[in-house]
C-alpha cells in the first residue's frame, strides 16, 4: 500500500471504521453474551433445583426404587447426572449412580460452589437432602455453552460482513465528501486563477473555499500595491537622476569653453540631488512603518507640543496657521509620530491653499480620544481622488505636474496614524477647501 493511499482519505475512513465498528461489536458481544449466558445458566440452574425438589419427595432407599426412578424420570442422562448416597442405618447400598455418574464425581474439579469442570466440560452441581438420604444432581452446561457459541459466531460473521462491504461503502462516501477539495487543489495549482470556486457544500469546504478566496484577494492586492509602488518609486526617481546626468554631460562637454556653466548647473544637481535624498527619506519612513516600528509612547501635553510644532512649520508656510482647543489637555502617544503627522498635514494645506488664505488647526477631545483637524480654504479634492488620497504616488490628474510632491506625505501619515492606534480621514467643507482629522486614543495601548 502507496503511502499516499495510506493517508487518503478512503483509507483514513476505512481504518477509523474499521476499529469503531471492532470496538462496537466486541462490546456488543461481550455484552450479548454475558446475558445470554446468564440467563442460560440461571435456567440450568433453576430446573436443577427442581429436579432436586422432585428426588428429596421420591424416597429412594432400594434397588427397587432407584429402578423405578430411573424408568419414570424424563431426564435426558446425556446431560444429567445422579448421584444417591443413602445414610439410613438398615440400608443395604449406599450410593447410587446413574450412568457416567461415578466417573464424573471422581475427576470433577471445582470452579465455584455450584460449577464444576472435567477436561473442557463445564457442569452445575446441586444437592439436597431428604429422610437421611442425599442427592446430588450434575448437569452439562454443553447445550449452554454450544449456545453461545453460536451467538458469538453468529457476531463475528456479522462484524466480518460489515468490515468486507465497508470499503464499498466508504470509498464513493470519501470521494463524494474530497470531491470539492480537489477541485480546490486543482483550482489552486492553476496560476491564472485568481478566485477558487466555491462548493455549496459540505459547509467546512464551502467556508473554506470562502476563505481562501478572501485570502487570495489580499494577496493579489497586496502584490499589486506593491507592484505599483516599485513602479511609481522608479518614475519618481527617474526624473532627478535624468535631470542630473543631463547637467553633468553638460559640464563635461563646455566646461573647458563655458566655466560658467558649472556654476549655472550646480544649482540645478543641488535641488534635483535634494529632492532625491527627501524621496529616499520618505521610502525607508515608509518601509520601516510597514515593518511595524516599535512606538514610544509618553505623556505629553498636546496642546503645549502642537503650539511648538505650528510655530516650527509657520516658518515654511504663507499661509496663517490659527489654532484652537482647550488650554491642556494630556495624552500619552509617541510624540515624534504625531508631530510627523501634523508637519505632513500643515505641508499639504499649504500647498492647496492660497497664500493669503488661512489653516486652521482645531482640537476636540473626549474622555477616550482626542480629534486633530487641520482644515484650508483652498480648491478642494475632486470626489474622484478622495478613495485614493492616502495610497502611495498617488496624484490627482488636477494636480500631477502642476504642484510639488511625490504623492507619499499623506500614506506616510495615514501609516503612523495606525501605528498610533488611531485613523486619518479627509472630506471637503462645504464652504470650500478640504479638512484633514486624525483621531487617536488619549492612552495609547501598548500592548496592541
Amino acid at each position: 500500500m502507496s503511502h499516499r493511499f495510506y493517508n487518503s482519505n478512503s483509507a483514513i475512513l476505512l481504518r477509523y471504521l474499521v476499529a469503531l465498528v471492532t470496538a462496537i461489536t466486541f462490546l456488543f458481544g461481550l455484552a450479548t453474551v454475558l446475558a445470554v449466558g446468564s440467563r442460560l445458566y440461571s435456567n440450568v440452574a433453576s430446573n436443577a433445583e427442581e429436579v432436586v425438589k422432585q428426588l428429596e419427595e421420591t424416597v429412594i432407599d432400594s434397588d427397587r426404587d432407584w429402578q423405578n426412578w430411573g424408568q419414570n424420570n424424563s431426564l435426558n442422562p446425556k446431560e444429567n447426572f445422579v448421584h444417591v448416597i443413602n445414610n439410613r442405618a438398615h440400608a443395604k447400598v449406599k450410593n447410587y449412580y446413574s450412568p457416567g455418574t461415578a466417573r464424573l464425581t471422581k475427576r470433577a474439579t471445582a470452579v465455584t460452589r455450584h460449577l464444576y469442570h472435567r477436561g473442557d466440560d463445564f457442569y452445575y452441581r446441586t444437592s439436597g437432602k431428604a429422610a437421611g438420604i442425599h442427592y446430588v444432581l450434575w448437569v452439562s452446561l454443553k447445550a449452554p455453552e454450544d449456545v453461545l457459541k453460536t451467538v458469538a459466531i453468529t457476531i463475528g460473521a456479522c462484524w466480518l460482513l460489515v468490515v468486507g462491504l465497508a470499503p464499498l461503502y466508504i470509498t464513493p462516501l470519501a470521494d463524494y465528501l474530497t470531491k470539492p477539495l480537489l477541485t480546490l487543489n486543482r483550482a489552486a495549482k492553476e496560476k491564472r486563477t485568481k478566485q477558487l470556486p466555491v462548493p455549496a457544500r459540505p459547509t467546512e469546504v464551502h467556508e473554506l473555499a470562502e476563505s481562501f478566496n478572501q485570502l487570495l484577494a489580499e494577496l493579489y492586492e497586496k502584490a499589486d500595491r506593491e507592484q505599483r509602488f516599485v513602479s511609481n518609486a522608479a518614475h519618481e526617481l527617474k526624473t532627478p537622476i535624468a535631470t542630473i546626468h543631463s547637467h553633468v554631460r553638460l559640464i563635461e562637454r563646455h566646461q573647458a569653453a563655458h566655466p560658467e556653466v558649472v556654476s549655472q548647473s550646480l544649482p540645478y544637481i543641488n535641488q534635483e540631488t535634494a529632492k532625491m535624498e527627501h524621496l529616499v527619506d520618505e521610502l525607508l519612513l515608509l518601509a520601516r512603518s510597514d515593518a511595524a516600528m516599535a512606538v514610544q509612547p509618553q505623556e505629553v501635553d498636546l496642546m503645549a507640543a502642537l503650539t511648538d510644532w505650528v510655530a516650527t512649520n509657520q516658518a515654511h508656510l504663507s499661509q496663517q496657521i490659527e489654532m484652537t482647543g482647550p488650554a491642556q489637555l494630556a495624552v500619552t502617544t509617541d510624540p515624534a509620530y504625531l508631530e510627523r503627522i501634523v508637519a505632513v498635514l500643515l505641508a499639504n494645506a499649504g500647498k492647496y491653499a492660497p497664500a493669503n488664505s488661512q489653516v486652521t488647526l482645531t482640537v476636540t477631545a473626549t474622555k477616550k480620544a482626542v480629534a486633530i483637524a487641520v482644515a484650508d480654504q483652498g480648491p478642494g479634492i475632486d470626489p474622484a481622488d478622495l478613495p485614493h488620497l492616502f495610497e502611495r504616488f498617488y496624484r490627482g490628474a488636477a494636480v500631477r505636474g502642476t504642484i510639488a510632491g511625490t504623492g507619499l506625505g499623506l500614506a506616510i501619515a495615514s501609516r503612523l496614524a495606525s501605528l498610533l492606534q488611531g485613523k486619518l480621514t479627509v472630506a471637503n467643507r462645504p464652504e470650500g477647501g478640504a479638512r484633514f482629522t486624525l483621531i487617536l486614543p488619549r492612552t495609547l495601548d501598548q500592548a496592541a
